[in-house]
């Protein structure tokens, strides 16, 4: 895909712009890389530290400090140290409880849409792309 993006961009800004829009491309993607990785470990690390907090609210206090050698006012300490799990949590908790698991990346995957749709956004804004397909020619199309 790379490769294709010099022509790209010689045909859409025109080949006297290409070059620098190419370069600042490129300039951007490292940084955007780091960014978007670091929010996204940070959400999903978040949704872990909140389902842990659901799950250790519905152990019986007793029970975490006997498995655990702490209280539960301790929990985010535990968590660091990764002394508590979602997995040892789930051992303790009431039968019946679902396991959050398959749930951590929700916010993340949240994350992603809206960055997907304010690039569309942005896209739809820049070229003024039509929004209703009844604005598209469709001269070439047979039926």
């Amino acid at each position: 895909m790379p490769v294709l993006l010099p022509s790209a961009a010689a045909e859409i800004f025109g080949a006297r712009h290409a070059g620098e829009i190419y370069r600042r491309l490129w300039l951007t993607v490292p940084l955007a890389n780091f960014l978007g990785t670091t929010a996204m470990s940070k959400a999903r690390d978040a949704a872990y530290s909140r389902h842990a907090t659901q799950l250790a609210a519905d152990v019986d206090d007793d029970t975490f400090v006997a498995a655990f050698g702490a209280a539960k006012s301790e929990l985010p300490a535990l968590l660091s140290n990764k002394t508590v799990t979602l997995p040892l949590l789930l051992k303790l908790s009431p039968e019946g409880t679902a396991d959050p698991s398959p749930f951590l990346y929700n916010d993340v995957f949240y994350g992603i849409a809206g960055c997907s749709a304010l690039a569309l956004a942005c896209n739809v804004a820049a070229f003024k792309w039509p929004l209703r397909s009844s604005s598209v020619s469709m001269q070439g199309i047979k039926s």
